[in-house]
């Protein structure tokens, strides 16, 4: 990424012929039409391009920024009268907050890159409220507010190096939630599709039952489209970065007050 960056075309061709066949793939999940999947990854990549040249964009993990762009892009499509492919292409993507900045990311330079970073906290923060409430009362307290697990034991009536494998086990659930909040918006083909796509982010992280993970593999071998979408998820897993973006920063005034009123003192038993 550093020769791209530094104006580096074939750098940037390499880059392309690396990773347009599993953006491609990845983009092909949110539409019905194989030239869309194509309009969308060649759009994805010269958005990047272009937040690289302003100096934003990926240095690391270039493959997730690349499917996150192709998401926002797609739901831009979606809610952009003035796309001229049919809005059914996308009639499996919901429109989500990150529309809110859609419009404006077509005409401000520095805004896509925003947006971009913008929904990767909102994935991150779906995951965190669809997390049990005890992991994410340790998450709020050690992650988020940087307490130790010492300080936060008499709360939970733990040890602290009980509240610190406790932590652990809510960091991967974390991360498992986060990489299920990456495939809700993608193009299913019926019931089986969906029971499978449900499970794709426990089985990315080899958290998965040895009967539910023989039951989604057999799925995956019989269905391409999800089998996509698994691999194209297991590259996602692959970089995610060891603390996701969630930070304080990332929750409004509100949601501050909430959690504070309630993971103020320990609830619950959780698990």
């Amino acid at each position: 990424m550093m020769r791209v960056r530094a104006g580096e075309q074939t750098a940037f061709d390499d880059l392309f012929r690396r990773h347009a066949g599993a953006v491609c793939r990845y983009a092909r999940t949110m539409c019905r039409d194989a030239h869309t999947a194509e309009d969308l990854t060649a759009e994805a990549f010269v958005r990047t391009l272009q937040a690289v040249r302003r100096g934003a964009g990926p240095d690391t993990a270039v493959r997730a920024y690349l499917l996150t762009s192709v998401r926002h892009v797609a739901a831009t499509w979606a809610a952009s009268a003035a796309r001229t492919q049919s809005v059914d292409d996308f009639s499996a993507l919901p429109v989500r907050a990150v529309n809110a900045g859609a419009s404006e990311a077509l005409i401000s330079p520095g805004a896509e890159a925003q947006a971009l970073e913008i929904e990767e906290q909102s994935l991150a923060m779906r995951a965190f409220h669809s997390l049990p409430e005890r992991w994410q009362f340790v998450l709020w307290h050690v992650t988020i507010h940087q307490r130790a697990p010492r300080e936060v034991a008499p709360m939970l009536g733990l040890t602290p190096n009980a509240v610190s494998v406790l932590v652990q086990r809510a960091r991967e659930g974390l991360k498992q939630a986060y990489l299920q909040a990456n495939v809700a918006a993608m193009l299913t083909r019926g019931p089986e599709c969906q029971r499978c796509v449900e499970q794709l982010g426990p089985y990315t992280r080899g958290a998965l039952g040895k009967r539910a993970e023989r039951t989604v593999r057999k799925h995956l071998k019989a269905c391409s489209v999800c089998g996509v979408v698994a691999g194209e998820l297991e590259s996602l897993g692959q970089g995610l970065p060891v603390a996701l973006p969630l930070d304080i920063d990332a929750f409004s005034a509100a949601e501050i007050e909430y959690l504070n009123s309630i993971f103020g003192t320990a609830r619950g038993t959780g698990r």
